[in-house]
């Protein structure tokens, strides 16, 4: 016996998509299974249509209302627009620097964290060793 074909208001879809852009909650909202919500979407262009046009509807009323923002100085969405849309990045260089003679064979075991991570950071491969090792001078 065939399926009973549920009738799906592509209008809906599109308003739908528009607010929410889970397709999960959007299926539920219709009324479908996740499943017919995936087939349709497949099978149908006009409903994937709808849903993409939705989709698309919100970026721009969205953008439209930051470039106001942005139009009006808002510095917030100035930097939030760059970051999103043209790459940037907040970086901040630190420095670390630490108290370490390696060649007096400073004993590893009574080094803080800091200097630790210096000498990871120096690029330190190995401590010299000689008869004195292990000791703190």
């Amino acid at each position: 016996m065939p399926r009973t074909k549920i009738e799906i208001d592509l209008k809906k879809v599109e308003e739908y998509a528009q607010v929410c852009d889970s397709e999960q909650e959007i299926a539920l909202a219709l009324g479908i299974s996740q499943d017919t919500f995936t087939r349709r979407k497949k099978d149908r262009a006009d409903f994937a249509e709808a849903l993409k046009r939705g989709k698309a509807k919100a970026n721009i009323f969205v953008g439209g209302k930051l470039m106001e923002l942005i139009k009006n100085g808002n510095v917030a969405a100035t930097i939030f627009y760059l970051k999103s849309r043209c790459g940037w990045t907040e970086k901040q260089d630190v420095e670390l620097k630490a108290d370490v003679d390696v060649k007096n064979n400073t004993d590893i075991k009574s080094l803080s964290d800091a200097q630790l991570i210096a000498l990871a950071k120096l690029n330190v491969n190995e401590i010299p060793s000689d008869s004195g090792a292990g000791t703190k001078s």
